[in-house]
């Protein structure tokens, strides 16, 4: 014989579905399982009485299970619960094969330098087979606009026209190709993270101009005389005097600017007498 087993949430029928009058069940009498509403069962539906135990094992009955939640690389979900001695962490896939029972609470965990959760959602909890929050995702930082106060440099979005621009948004910088050129040759931004990289979209002028002094000439670094004083951004010039004893100086033209600046071989010999 065997005791009929105590089944909280459930209780037990003779396979034939009659009711169960006796506390002592016979040897090889096999009994089926049942489980109130909002319950699930876990274990086997029928178990056999074999020479004073049940077998395979008693089942039991649990409030509705949860099916895992979805989940990405991007989006760890923490399983934290009393239902399990220690936390598990990872891809909700190592628990594909698993139900979550009732009063599992699921944390979202999520790079603070690059994500932040959905809605500030953080956690979910199962209840009764249904989760409290099921779209738990890590989203990356947007970015806000990027600043564009030159009139000479227009910039166009693309992924967005919002003041929030989101991760992987691009703009474009537009130049007039005839007067300015790219910062860096840099014409594209795109927002990685809440930053964009590169920081900074500009259009400069793309020459600067030579100026007409006396008793001063201009030669490239290989020696060829300037002929016309519109210099490309980028171009090193000697600056030579006519006075023998004056020292040639190298400028740079620097987007617009001269690096160093160009002073008049007739000021400078002026100046030092």
């Amino acid at each position: 014989y065997c005791l009929l087993p105590f089944i909280p949430n459930g209780y037990f029928l003779y396979r034939n579905h009659k009711q169960i009058q006796d506390k002592l069940i016979k040897n090889g009498t096999a009994i089926k399982t049942f489980c109130d509403s909002n319950h699930n069962l876990s274990g086997p539906k029928a178990i056999v009485c074999s020479y004073g135990k049940w077998l395979p094992e008693v089942p039991a009955c649990q409030k509705y299970f949860c099916i895992p939640l979805t989940n990405s690389t991007t989006s760890p979900l923490v399983l934290n619960t009393h239902h399990r001695k220690r936390q598990e962490i990872g891809s909700v896939s190592l628990y594909q094969d698993q139900l979550h029972p009732h009063g599992t609470v699921v944390k979202l965990v999520c790079d603070p330098s690059k994500y932040k959760s959905k809605n500030g959602v953080t956690t979910s909890t199962c209840l009764n087979g249904k989760w409290t929050v099921t779209d738990l995702e890590c989203q990356p930082f947007s970015c806000l606009q990027l600043k564009n106060d030159s009139v000479s440099s227009p910039l166009t979005l693309i992924g967005s026209t919002s003041r929030l621009m989101l991760h992987s948004s691009t703009v474009e910088l537009h130049c007039n190709p005839q007067t300015t050129i790219p910062l860096n040759n840099n014409i594209r931004s795109v927002c990685q993270y809440g930053k964009w990289i590169p920081s900074l979209l500009e259009c400069k002028p793309r020459s600067c101009v030579l100026p007409e002094f006396k008793e001063t000439s201009y030669r490239f670094l290989n020696d060829e005389p300037v002929v016309n004083f519109t210099i490309p951004s980028g171009t090193y010039i000697h600056v030579i005097c006519d006075k023998p004893h004056l020292i040639p100086t190298v400028v740079l033209c620097h987007y617009g600017k001269w690096v160093l600046p160009v002073r008049s071989c007739f000021d400078v010999y002026c100046g030092s007498r």
